[in-house]
C-alpha cells in the first residue's frame, strides 16, 4: 500500500538525520501524533507542499524525493508545480558562469512569505543553508550609508561590520573560503538612490574580482524593472539576467492556505475552480480563501459577485478614476480581453499600471485580462463612480 511505504520511507530518513516526530512537525506546522501517523500508514499528507517541505528538511536527494513522492500519491503535475521552477532557476542561475547575476520580476510581492521562504529553502538545497546570504533592504529615512551597512551585516551575521568598507571586507573573506557564496536580496529598489548605487558597486566589484563564484538573486517587481530598463546605469543590472516569476498553481494555492487559512480543507478540483475565479491574482485568491473559510457554503458561482463587493478589488480600481481619459480608456479596456502585445518592458504608462497591478497577464506574448471577474468588478466600480460623481 502507498501509505504503507510512505511511512517506511519517512521514518528511514528520519531515522538517517536523527529527526523526531516533533522536529518535523514544527518544520510543517502540524502535530507530533499526524507525523506517527503517517509513518504508521493511518493516514497521508493532504498536500504534496507539506511533502515538499518534509523533503528539503530531510536533505533528500532527487532521486528520494522521487520516491517521496511517489509513495504519497503526489501526481507527477503537482511535483513539477512546487520544484521544478525554483530548482531550474538556480540550475540557470549556477549556468552563468561569467555573470551570474539574475533578477527575478513579480507581479506580487515576493519578498513576502511564503515565496522569499520557499526561495530560501531552495538556495539552503542547491548551495548549502551557510553559503546562503539572504539580504532584505530597510527602510529607512536619510542617507546614512553605515546605518544600512551594519543592517546588513548582522543579516549576514558579519561579525564587526560597521560601515560599507567593512561589509564590503567580510563578504569578500566569505568568497575566499566559500565556493560559491548565494545573495538573495529582496526590496533593493526600495532604497535610497546613494544606497543603490554603493551595494550594487560592492556586489559589482566582487564579481568582477571573484568571476562565477559570487550567485546574487534580486527580487522585486515595477520599480525594479524600471531600475534595469528605464533609468538606472547600475552595472550590476544592466547585465543581469531577467527571470519572471511563473504564475501562481496548485502548490502555491496550498502554500497560501497553509500560511493564511489553517484548517481551511481544499482539494485539488477546489483549487482548480479559485485559481480560475481569481485568475490567479494573489489578492483575489486570498480573498477567495477568506469567503471559503467565512462563507462554506456559498456556492462558486456567486464568487464574483462578491468579490466585486471586496475592498481589495475597489482599492485597484478607485486610483483609475481620478483622471477622466485614463478612466474613459479603462472602461473601454474592460469590453475587451485581449490588450495588445506584451514587452519586456511595457511602454504605454497605464497598461504598465495595470500589468503591475497584477490585474492582467501575459499569454504567449500578449496581454490579457486576468480572468473575467476582474472585468466584471472594474465595469461595475466605474460605473459607481460616474454615478457618485
Amino acid at each position: 500500500m502507498p501509505a504503507t511505504l510512505f511511512g517506511r520511507l519517512l521514518n528511514n530518513h528520519m531515522r538517517r538525520i536523527r529527526a523526531r516526530a516533533r522536529d518535523v512537525a514544527d518544520e510543517l506546522g502540524v502535530s507530533r501524533q499526524t507525523i506517527l501517523n503517517w509513518i504508521q500508514g493511518t493516514s497521508m499528507p493532504k498536500s504534496c507542499n507539506k511533502v515538499m517541505i518534509c523533503a528539503q528538511f530531510l536533505r533528500l536527494t532527487e532521486k528520494e524525493i522521487e520516491e517521496l513522492f511517489t509513495a504519497a500519491n503526489c501526481d507527477k503535475r503537482s511535483r513539477y508545480e512546487i520544484v521544478n521552477f525554483a530548482s531550474r532557476l538556480f540550475i540557470e542561475l549556477s549556468h552563468l558562469t561569467s555573470y551570474p547575476v539574475m533578477l527575478l520580476l513579480s507581479q506580487t510581492d515576493c519578498s513576502a512569505y511564503p515565496f522569499r521562504q520557499l526561495l530560501l529553502q531552495e538556495a539552503a538545497a542547491k548551495y548549502s543553508a551557510n553559503q546562503v546570504l539572504p539580504i532584505h533592504i530597510p527602510f529607512f529615512t536619510g542617507t546614512n550609508m553605515s546605518r544600512y551597512f551594519v543592517e546588513f551585516g548582522k543579516q549576514c551575521q558579519f561579525k564587526e561590520v560597521n560601515n560599507e568598507f567593512r561589509f564590503e571586507h567580510a563578504l569578500q573573506e566569505r568568497l575566499e573560503q566559500s565556493n560559491p557564496l548565494f545573495l538573495l536580496i529582496t526590496r533593493f529598489e526600495q532604497g535610497s538612490p546613494l544606497l543603490r548605487e554603493q551595494l550594487a558597486g560592492i556586489l559589482h566589484n566582487l564579481s568582477d574580482l571573484y568571476p562565477g563564484r559570487l550567485h546574487i538573486l534580486l527580487c522585486g517587481g515595477e520599480k525594479l524593472a524600471e531600475l534595469k530598463y528605464r533609468t538606472s546605469n547600475l552595472a550590476l543590472l544592466t547585465h543581469a539576467t531577467v527571470k519572471r516569476w511563473p504564475e501562481m498553481t496548485r502548490a502555491e494555492v496550498y502554500a497560501l492556505r497553509d500560511y493564511r487559512f489553517k484548517g481551511l480543507w481544499l482539494n485539488d478540483d477546489m483549487v482548480d475552480e479559485l485559481l480560475t475565479i481569481s485568475g490567479a491574482q494573489l489578492q483575489l485568491l486570498d480573498e477567495c480563501l477568506r469567503i471559503k473559510q467565512q462563507h462554506p457554503q456559498l456556492e462558486f458561482g456567486e464568487y464574483p459577485n462578491a468579490l466585486s463587493e471586496s475592498d481589495c478589488v475597489w482599492q485597484l480600481f478607485t486610483p483609475f478614476t481620478q483622471n477622466t481619459s485614463t478612466k474613459q480608456q479603462l472602461e473601454k479596456w474592460l469590453q475587451q480581453e485581449e490588450l495588445g502585445k506584451a514587452q519586456p518592458y511595457i511602454l504605454d504608462d497605464l497598461l504598465r499600471q495595470l500589468y503591475w497591478k497584477n490585474l492582467l497577464v501575459e499569454r504567449d506574448k500578449r496581454l490579457y485580462w486576468r480572468c473575467s471577474t476582474l472585468r466584471m468588478a472594474g465595469l461595475k466600480i466605474l460605473g459607481n463612480n460616474t454615478v457618485n460623481n
